[in-house]
């Protein structure tokens, strides 16, 4: 999504829902998820050219948003780029996660600059972790909270 149509899903669903004829059944548009919104929606108001890593990408089944993805800005030093994900509770556990995140992990290491995509999970989000597994991501490192994942390419 560009700037605009972020800023047009945080404030004004029906007119979102209108200008991309869809039905927003997403992730409820409260704190955390329009803080991740905000979050993107200033990384392209900085970096427009690197929009591939700084926009959300929604997940669509049928004419019905039910989730997005997105990474957390341009790859790193190492070549890394961090994703991160959620779907609204009416469809988790049906593997549309996990379809939506393999692709874009795919199409991530398609690109000469990503050399691996990583994400973190916390310890206690068992379905967050086997997505990862799902996609081929392997654990790497720990916290005391979260664990560490990496796909390289």
């Amino acid at each position: 999504m560009t700037e605009e149509e972020i800023e047009l899903l945080i404030e004004d669903v029906a007119a979102f829902e209108t200008r991309w004829s869809c039905r927003y059944g997403g992730e409820p548009l409260d704190g955390e998820i329009c803080s991740v919104f905000r979050k993107q929606q200033e990384l392209l108001s900085q970096n427009t050219a690197q929009m591939f890593y700084n926009t959300v990408w929604l997940m669509l089944l049928g004419d019905t948003v039910i989730g997005s993805l997105c990474f957390k800005g341009s790859p790193d030093e190492m070549g890394r780029v961090e994703i991160g994900y959620g779907i609204a509770g009416d469809y988790e556990g049906r593997g549309y996660t996990t379809e939506a995140a393999a692709a874009l992990c795919r199409s991530a290491l398609e690109r000469p600059e990503v050399t691996a995509v990583i994400a973190e999970t916390e310890k206690w989000n068992a379905a967050s972790q086997r997505i990862l597994e799902k996609c081929g991501m392997e654990r790497y490192d720990e916290t005391d909270s979260a664990y560490w994942w990496q796909l390289r390419r």
